[in-house]
């Protein structure tokens, strides 16, 4: 895909195009080698770490907004907990 004149960089999804002719041509296997297996690796923990994130705003209690160490440590907790979260 990092080729230009490659056909499968015209299409509109590249990437599918992309693991689509990997499975077709080289097996399903290739699929979980390389580039593709780590975004397929990647997305549900990154996925998981934004909704514990958009939870964590929800659930901590609000905080002053003029109150710079609130924000900061309400920011903190967030932070901390969805990258727990996605590390697991």
């Amino acid at each position: 895909l990092q080729n230009p004149g490659e056909p499968l960089a015209a299409k509109t999804m590249p990437n599918l195009a992309m693991m689509r002719h990997l499975a077709q041509t080289k097996g399903i296997g290739s699929l979980w080698t390389g580039l593709d297996a780590a975004i397929l690796k990647t997305a549900p923990k990154y996925m998981t770490a934004v909704v514990i994130k958009d939870q964590m705003g929800e659930y901590l209690a609000p905080v002053d907004p003029a109150d710079k160490q609130a924000v900061l440590l309400k920011s903190a907790k967030i932070s901390v907990t969805a990258g727990v979260a996605g590390a697991v």
